[in-house]
């Protein structure tokens, strides 16, 4: 059975619990979604309600955009449940209490330790790289694409010398 939460519900746990800890790290609220700047490129965090929430964590490196273009505006993306919880949670919104804004809140500060460091294009370059060593279907084209780009641009880094023919 889905869990209900009102529209009203969940943009007031975004309004009183959220955007005051994103707004302290330099988030801007646009609806349901927050973005900052990191040099060039950007953090994006979009919250999603459909009956409990999850939130997705994006990267946008400036240097893609500008050489493939706006689509699709993330480069990264990854959901918060699986990088700071083990498992793609949702939280339950209907009774919303200090624990649960504990809970989120501790669960979205790990979901940025891990896409901080992904922000800047070198940490982009090696999460791409590093998901082309450990995934056997290799990477999509289009990120095949940003891998050449980014090592172009930033240097081999440390996972780039396994794929130099590929690079090439």
């Amino acid at each position: 059975m889905a869990i209900s939460t009102s529209a009203a519900t969940f943009d007031a746990f975004l309004a009183t619990a959220v955007t005051p800890f994103l707004g302290s790290r330099g988030f801007k609220r646009r609806g349901r979604e927050y973005g900052a700047a990191r040099g060039d490129n950007a953090i994006g965090i979009r919250f999603v309600r459909r009956g409990s929430s999850f939130t997705d964590l994006t990267v946008a490196s400036a240097l893609l955009l500008a050489e493939f273009g706006p689509v699709p505006p993330g480069h990264w993306i990854v959901r918060l449940g699986p990088v700071s919880e083990g498992f793609d949670k949702w939280w339950d919104l209907t009774a919303i209490d200090d624990a649960l804004v504990a809970d989120f809140l501790a669960a979205l500060a790990r979901g940025l330790a891990h896409i901080e460091p992904i922000a800047s294009d070198e940490g982009l370059r090696d999460a791409v790289l590093r998901n082309a060593m450990e995934d056997p279907r290799g990477l999509p084209p289009i990120m095949e694409a940003w891998a050449v780009t980014l090592v172009r641009a930033t240097g081999p880094g440390p996972w780039a010398p396994p794929m130099a023919r590929e690079l090439e």
